[in-house]
């Protein structure tokens, strides 16, 4: 699912800097260049490996299936523990560690963050740690707007969505300096 979450929101991110992109209407060579470019590389890397993308993209296929059904638990499970606590959660880092004490007796890798980023905060840190987290991704995104930059909104817009598809991004170390060096390309002048 990291694959179609990554793809879906860099293609929203790329239909928004489409849409706002006043370069298209002047037919700027460098700019076509650089599509022509993302095209390419991209036909070639879909062409690579395609078999994973076919079997990731087709919803029909038993594993894809199964893996939706899957996210589907993990967002009812997610609710169960934020009604428990939902003030201050159970803890940053601990939620697999309460889906644990939870369900006793599942295997391991039954065990599982929910894949949503907005839902796994407010499990591990509360209402606070959410709006404390909601009012910097607010701030980031008025600050594009603010400047006017349409990349950097795209950028945003794409973070967001895929805040709202996978857990990495909180979960992963990789994910926090990921959000670290993009709240700061974006907060950079």
């Amino acid at each position: 699912m990291v694959i179609k979450a990554g793809f879906f929101s860099t293609l929203v991110g790329l239909m928004i800097r489409f849409a706002y992109d006043q370069k298209i209407i002047k037919l700027n060579s460098k700019y076509w260049k650089t599509v022509t470019i993302f095209l390419v590389v991209f036909l070639v890397v879909v062409y690579k490996c395609q078999d994973p993308i076919i079997s990731r993209v087709n919803s029909n296929n038993r594993l894809e299936a199964i893996s939706n059904n899957e996210r589907i638990e993990y967002i009812s499970e997610s609710w169960k523990i934020i009604k428990q606590n939902p003030i201050f959660g159970v803890g940053a880092g601990n939620y697999v560690l309460e889906l644990e004490q939870q369900n006793p007796g599942l295997s391991v890798w039954d065990y599982q963050a929910v894949h949503n980023v907005f839902l796994l905060i407010w499990a591990e840190i509360g209402i606070f740690g959410l709006l404390s987290f909601l009012a910097i991704i607010v701030y980031l995104l008025f600050w594009s707007i603010k400047q006017k930059n349409v990349f950097k909104i795209c950028v945003m817009l794409s973070l967001v969505l895929f805040l709202f598809l996978d857990h990495w991004l909180w979960s992963w170390h990789m994910g926090w300096l990921f959000l670290g060096l993009v709240g700061y390309f974006v907060y950079e002048d």
